[in-house]
């Protein structure tokens, strides 16, 4: 199957960019303008996000992970870096452990790794909330828990755009794409240690559901890894703070280049 709702822009070592639950491609365009003198860079619609078709039936990570190996199909023998966040950090995951020799690198950013019982009861009830209520409540929650309080007061426009973006999901698509979020971490945990590409594990300081506990706790399983913590940064580091993110990515990618 030919993938047709992606953007590339840039030359160089090419990096695809893979967003998260309820947002679409273009939540990468901040940190995309910061790499594209030096990279080329790619996005693309998950299922049920964006302009990708429906999710049919049941999702799953291996799912998500079709259109994923469609792109990259675009672009072979090159082999890419991965840049996921969020549910797109456990999709990069997924891929990698499926296809170890389709890619150079993985950069796994605000990725949940091992959450307690405290942690999974909050999403489930996240979930729930989804399932019953819809998307109002928990749009405004994600909002507190992704950016800090100075970019929330400050950055109206950019806050309306995500806003808008998450109220544009289809519900059942959204709830589809929530409960891969809610259960793909456990169908992960036992199988990170597979993942020998070179990685570089990203989160926020305030973080409070992709915590850098967690970031750290990844790394120990995944040999050839580091971590970076975005200092007084939370889940939206990407959007808040593209400038730093993008610092960051350049660094792995100028390790993985000597």
């Amino acid at each position: 199957m030919v993938l047709t709702e992606f953007n590339t822009v840039g030359t160089g070592q090419l990096i695809i960019f893979v967003h998260g639950v309820g947002l679409d491609r273009f939540m990468w365009c901040p940190v995309i303008n910061e790499l594209k003198q030096e990279f080329t860079c790619a996005t693309f619609d998950l299922l049920g996000h964006g302009k990708a078709p429906d999710i049919e039936g049941t999702a799953s990570l291996k799912k998500f992970t079709g259109r994923l190996l469609n792109l990259i199909e675009e672009f072979q023998p090159i082999k890419p870096v991965l840049v996921g966040f969020s549910l797109g950090a456990m999709v990069v995951k997924r891929f990698v452990i499926d296809n170890p020799n389709l890619v150079k690198g993985l950069i796994i950013t605000h990725s949940v790794f091992n959450r307690n019982n405290e942690q999974r009861k909050a999403i489930e009830k996240r979930l729930y909330s989804v399932q019953n209520n819809g998307l109002d409540e928990v749009i405004e929650l994600a909002i507190q828990r992704w950016f800090t309080g100075s970019f929330i007061d400050s950055r109206p426009l950019i806050l309306g755009h995500v806003r808008q973006t998450l109220l544009e999901n289809n519900l059942s698509n959204y709830q589809k794409a929530y409960e891969v979020f809610v259960f793909g971490d456990r169908e992960l945990v036992p199988l990170v240690d597979t993942i020998k590409c070179p990685c570089f594990i990203i989160t926020g300081e305030n973080d409070v559901n992709s915590t850098p506990s967690m970031a750290h706790a990844l790394s120990r399983r995944i040999k050839a890894s580091e971590v970076k913590i975005l200092r007084d940064l939370a889940h939206g580091a990407p959007i808040e703070a593209p400038t730093i993110f993008a610092k960051v990515i350049k660094e792995a990618m100028t390790q993985w280049s000597n």
